[in-house]
């Protein structure tokens, strides 16, 4: 079980070690199940995604119309992670982003078509985030420019995030291209995912790689989207 204590040892994962971390029981389970039913009933009124072969729709404005459950989602997940997020981005680093994403089921990929989906989706999040497709390839500089959290609201353990991730992709510091070809062939070869439970929350520094997943499951995947930034970033809510 990870724990915000011992901010050093949690700082080098972050940095040079996986990428990413798993704190566990953040967030109570009843209250990430009132989050999950609040999210996939605000979800109907809400347009797809548009992402061919992905289902999923993106919620924003999270504290507007979440309620209590999502303002204690959010207290708590600061609380326990504040002095990590600190650690890595310096003081003053705020939360710039919090969204929720919805995955519902899908089976009718076929396992090529599925690939194709998953390579088009390579991408990590910093610098360029969704914009890397237009800029070139070449070496970041800080290599973490932000770190994000995912809370998961799904009512079932062994619950997997949406994503799959490359452990250590971000120490080389390279922004992958997306689409088959050499990128995805080294992301496919140390390719994890991440599974967790209920109230559990992944923290993973920007330049992480990582793609989209396929729901190939009988119900739909709720994750909450926090993305903590440097003191000077502006809000990121386009991410």
């Amino acid at each position: 079980m990870n724990s915000s204590s011992n901010v050093e040892q949690l700082k080098q994962e972050l940095l040079y070690g996986k990428g990413y971390v798993v704190f566990r029981n953040v967030i109570p389970a009843s209250t990430a199940l009132t989050c999950r039913y609040k999210a996939l009933k605000k979800a109907n009124d809400e347009a797809w995604d548009g992402w061919p072969g992905v289902r999923s729709k993106r919620i924003r404005d999270n504290l507007e119309w979440g309620g209590e459950a999502y303002a204690d989602v959010l207290n708590k997940t600061c609380a326990t992670l504040m002095p990590v997020v600190e650690a890595v981005l310096g003081p003053s680093s705020w939360l710039t982003s919090f969204q929720t994403l919805v995955l519902y089921p899908y089976n009718q990929l076929s396992a090529e078509e599925e690939d194709c989906l998953c390579s088009g989706g390579l991408h990590n999040d910093f610098p360029y985030g969704e914009f890397k497709e237009v800029m070139d390839k070449e070496v970041l500089g800080p290599v973490a420019g932000n770190v994000e959290g995912r809370p998961m609201g799904h009512g079932n353990a062994g619950w997997q995030f949406p994503e799959g991730f490359k452990p250590g992709s971000q120490v080389a510091g390279l922004v992958p291209n997306s689409g088959a070809g050499p990128d995805w062939d080294q992301f496919t070869k140390g390719a994890v995912t991440v599974e967790a439970s209920p109230g559990d929350v992944l923290m993973y520094v920007g330049a992480v790689w990582h793609t989209i997943s396929v729901n190939r499951g009988l119900s739909p995947r709720v994750a909450l989207l926090g993305q903590w930034s440097t003191h000077h970033a502006a809000p990121l809510e386009a991410h």
